[in-house]
């Protein structure tokens, strides 16, 4: 864990505020990190304890910054490998998704979606929310959530959807976008998007982007066209989801990659950054062949919203 802060010379100085060690204190963090109000930092690592993967805290303590696991997943039915970004609510309750663990399914555990909680005598209890099947709900949730004002989450998961129906994942699914909402008796929920692996997409890994309507903007890693093949089947595609009262929801596609100078493979993890000009920002694994990069060493993109509906 560290942190980049400006110097007076126009640099940028780098201060190691957590080294894992692999151990009791996690190890592998691919995700990005997250405040809460009161300063106090909180992340996901893959590995470490018990090998599954942990969600942490970094607390200042005299100036100096200190580490506590509050939660070691097992690979059971709480989930195992994190790999997503954490969302901290008003309340400090802390919700996250595990790609693997919960229900037992054809991939070996389906992944959940998963919220921590601090208890009155100091401990993190976890609840999980949903547990995947690898059906129709989706499988390997990959991305972390967002939330909106009223509490309910959004995410996506890599596979899962229709069986049989995705050329680049086979049986396993081209994967969906979810949404959970609270409820008095648990938390219900509903499918706004199975993806089909043609233009539509397929195999989102990217947490969605809400704006101020309530429409999802996201990134699928495959699908779109079909004359990519350096990495998946199709380039990938940035859709939005359109919510319309009483109508649900409709994908509209706002770019498909074709894996040149445009990107291809957008592996943007915490989901696209969206101004308050309604421009999109977000990277791709693919694009942009040079010499020294034969199979393309990826862009950084700008989408920006044209005058057609």
């Amino acid at each position: 864990m560290f942190e980049l802060t400006p110097d007076s010379n126009g640099g940028w100085k780098e201060t190691v505020l957590h080294a894992f060690l692999g151990g009791e204190d996690g190890a592998s963090p691919q995700a990005a990190v997250v405040f809460d109000q009161f300063g106090n930092l909180y992340g996901t690592t893959q590995g470490g304890a018990e090998g599954f993967g942990t969600v942490f805290k970094l607390t200042t303590v005299s100036g100096a910054w200190r580490e506590s696991l509050l939660y070691v997943f097992m690979d059971g039915v709480d989930g195992g490998y994190p790999v997503g970004t954490l969302i901290v609510d008003t309340a400090s309750n802390l919700y996250g998704t595990a790609a693997k663990g919960g229900s037992i399914c054809n991939l070996y555990g389906c992944g959940v979606v998963f919220k921590l909680s601090l208890t009155s005598n100091g401990k993190w209890k976890q609840t999980v929310l949903h547990s995947f099947t690898g059906g129709k709900d989706g499988a390997v949730p990959e991305a972390g959530l967002a939330m909106d004002a009223a509490g309910n989450l959004y995410g996506t998961t890599f596979y899962g959807g229709i069986a049989n129906a995705c050329p680049s994942e086979g049986d396993a699914g081209c994967g969906v976008v979810f949404k959970l909402s609270p409820t008095s008796s648990g938390w219900r929920g509903a499918i706004l998007h199975t993806f089909t692996g043609g233009a539509d997409g397929a195999a989102p890994e990217a947490t969605v982007t809400l704006d101020a309507a309530g429409n999802l903007y996201g990134t699928a890693t495959a699908g779109g066209l079909n004359s990519c093949s350096t990495f998946y089947v199709g380039c990938g595609v940035v859709f939005e989801l359109i919510h319309r009262a009483g109508a649900g929801w409709r994908e509209r596609i706002l770019h498909t990659f074709s894996d040149r100078m445009d990107g291809g493979a957008p592996l943007t993890g915490s989901g696209l950054i969206l101004d308050s000009a309604g421009n999109l920002y977000g990277t791709s694994l693919g694009g942009f062949r040079s010499a020294g990069c034969p199979y393309g060493c990826g862009v950084a993109f700008e989408l920006s919203p044209s005058a057609t509906p």
